[in-house]
């Protein structure tokens, strides 16, 4: 149900101890516009999955910048090391996923935006622009190699 499934989320977040008092669960799947939750909740949650058994199922589950996914066409330049979901509705646009770096998941990040008016292009513009600057953060520096 429904309930059950907001009930799951709220629960599983307790547990990895992210403070749930923004959190606002219409139902368990994502769709309703009245779900919500901040960037730094996102984060965190992102963060302490990969930490669990099945974080790297989840890291390799999400699409790859450049490669496939609904990000097949976006982040080319990044070198595969954006892996990230979209979420979109009209006047919403989400992007949270793991930078990279040549040992494996770096960051966890989320960029929300949220009520725009008009076109989403800006905003996934800086969402882009927000992972460049992760992904640049996680390539090897010079004489490392």
């Amino acid at each position: 149900s429904w309930q059950l499934g907001g009930d799951a989320i709220a629960d599983i977040l307790h547990r990895a101890g992210i403070n749930t008092r923004e959190l606002t669960v219409a139902d368990g799947s994502g769709l309703s516009r009245r779900n919500a939750c901040t960037a730094r909740q996102l984060t965190a949650m992102l963060a302490w999955a990969y930490r669990q058994p099945f974080g790297p199922l989840l890291h390799d589950s999400l699409a790859t910048a450049g490669v496939d996914g609904s990000l097949r066409k976006r982040l080319k330049d990044s070198e595969g090391r954006v892996h990230a979901k979209t979420g979109t509705m009209k006047g919403i646009r989400a992007l949270a996923g793991y930078v990279d770096s040549d040992a494996g998941p770096r960051f966890a990040f989320a960029v929300l935006f949220n009520g725009y008016p008009g076109s989403s292009s800006p905003y996934k513009t800086i969402q882009d622009r927000f992972c460049r600057v992760l992904a640049d953060a996680c390539e090897p520096r010079a004489g490392t190699h």
